[in-house]
């Protein structure tokens, strides 16, 4: 590989590295940006016990590693060349350890967290076919450019964490039917054991309770195969709403930690359900294709996960704050009012 070949994958890789270990670390600490995502596992990842060292996020190393990386690459000093071998073959070396820890002891995939642990093998690939003989070729206005390239890449991966979480999008069909005339809608899509799910529900109860009867409100229910109490707690929830017992049956499914049959069961019997006919609902193949109908539009509707949260026509990825939801709101309000509807 020729010189000039090396120092683009050197810079492209760090400039990668640079843009999304900040948005890493925002997922990492920010509840307001967390969801969980519909096939891939970023939680389970970025919330296991390997991803901090010394209780510092592992993003952090990240960004000072390829900064340092890329930093190197623009001296033609020999000491910082081979500093630059160095820093970049460790770096090759963690992302291999990183990717062997997400396969094959975490069984989970985080996909931001591979392309960037795959920039790291990158470096480590061209570093370890960098010409030891060749001098460095000193350009000037590249240089500059590559500068620009980098101090641009680290502020748009560091502004993301200010990048409002609320979606001006097409309305699903199944959002929309929910719609009544004269008042706002909010609908909730939910997987009762997703853990960011039950934070958005925490967050709605006491907004809820601060509008009032002024929302018009509707959950619906997307169990995501990766948790595998999900589809258990949505039957329950279903086969609640079923005996006029939504409200109760989902508070009750939020606070548990036991969804499986057995303990959903005991719920809706605590609830005063009729076990009868709640058995009789779990097990109809009308319940699975209610669940199979709303996985499949979700999927769609909601690229990043859940939660998903519409407020009129506004949708939300992840965990809005109280002051978000007020804002659509009002919003929404005054949308409505201009339409006449």
């Amino acid at each position: 590989m020729e010189i000039r070949q090396c120092l683009f994958v050197v810079r492209s890789a760090s400039l990668v590295g640079l843009t999304l270990c900040p948005m890493l670390l925002r997922a990492s600490l920010s509840p307001d940006a967390r969801v969980c995502p519909l096939d891939f596992d970023c939680e389970k990842v970025l919330s296991s016990r390997f991803s901090t060292v010394a209780g510092v996020p592992l993003p952090v190393y990240g960004m000072l590693a390829f900064a340092a990386i890329f930093a190197c690459s623009l001296s033609v000093r020999l000491l910082w060349r081979r500093l630059l071998r160095c820093l970049a073959l460790f770096a090759g070396c963690i992302g291999f350890l990183l990717i062997f820890v997400q396969i094959f002891l975490l069984h989970g995939i985080c996909p931001l967290c591979m392309v960037v642990d795959c920039c790291a093998l990158a470096l480590a690939v061209a570093a370890w076919l960098w010409p030891s003989d060749t001098a460095v070729p000193v350009v000037g206005r590249s240089r500059l450019l590559w500068i620009a390239a980098s101090l641009a890449a680290l502020v748009w991966g560091v502004a993301a964490r200010w990048l409002p979480n609320e979606e001006a999008t097409s309305v699903p069909p199944q959002v929309s039917a929910h719609w009544i005339p004269g008042k706002v809608t909010l609908v909730e899509v939910v997987d009762f054991q997703c853990p960011h799910c039950r934070a958005l529900h925490a967050i709605l109860t006491r907004f809820l309770r601060e509008q009032g009867q002024d929302l018009h409100v509707v959950r619906i229910v997307a169990p995501m195969a990766k948790h595998p109490q999900a589809r258990d707690a949505a039957r329950a929830y279903l086969c609640g709403l079923a005996q006029n017992k939504a409200e109760e049956m989902s508070q009750a499914l939020f606070d548990s930690d036991n969804l499986t049959p057995d303990g959903c069961e005991r719920l809706a019997a605590q609830l005063g359900l009729s076990r009868a006919s709640y058995r009789a609902c779990v097990a109809s193949p009308q319940t699975e294709q209610a669940l199979d109908e709303n996985m499949s539009w979700v999927m769609k509707a909601c690229p990043k996960g859940l939660p998903c949260l519409w407020v009129q026509d506004r949708r939300f990825s992840g965990v809005p704050s109280s002051n978000d939801l007020r804002a659509a709101v009002l919003a929404a309000e005054l949308r409505l009012r201009a339409s006449g509807l």
